[in-house]
């Protein structure tokens, strides 16, 4: 019996925490846009069965960001609206914003999903003064 409160316990701690997002070997160097990562809730285990979050930028279809890797996106320089979201029930956890991108730079935008999937997500950048337009 007290082992298997021990594993509720443990599971309820861990189940609290984001998943890990790996910036694999993406070399940067030279580049001009954003990379993007996704993390969600370990108890959120009904997201481990979509593929991740999709973001689109103004003049850009969607693009697909799978949860726990990194995503690099050629942007021109300048100021770009964008949208982030995962499809669970329709586009839920979604955020739209607005980012400026300098001259052979490269923004590193974070999405972590929201408790309840009908609120907002919540985003951050490499430099919260780019999330101004």
């Amino acid at each position: 019996m007290r082992l298997i409160s021990l594993v509720i316990i443990g599971f309820l701690l861990t189940g609290c925490m984001q998943n890990p997002v790996r910036e694999s070997n993406i070399d940067l160097s030279g580049k001009q846009g954003v990379l993007v990562s996704a993390s969600h809730q370990s108890l959120q285990t009904f997201l481990y069965f979509t593929k991740g979050v999709k973001i689109s930028f103004s003049e850009n279809n969607s693009v697909a960001v799978p949860w726990g890797k990194a995503t690099f996106i050629n942007l021109e320089e300048g100021k770009h609206e964008f949208s982030i979201w995962f499809d669970y029930l329709g586009k839920s956890g979604q955020y739209n914003g607005c980012l400026v991108v300098d001259s052979n730079q490269v923004t590193k935008i974070r999405y972590k999903t929201p408790l309840v999937v009908a609120q907002k997500g919540i985003v951050s950048v490499e430099t919260p003064s780019q999330l101004t337009c």
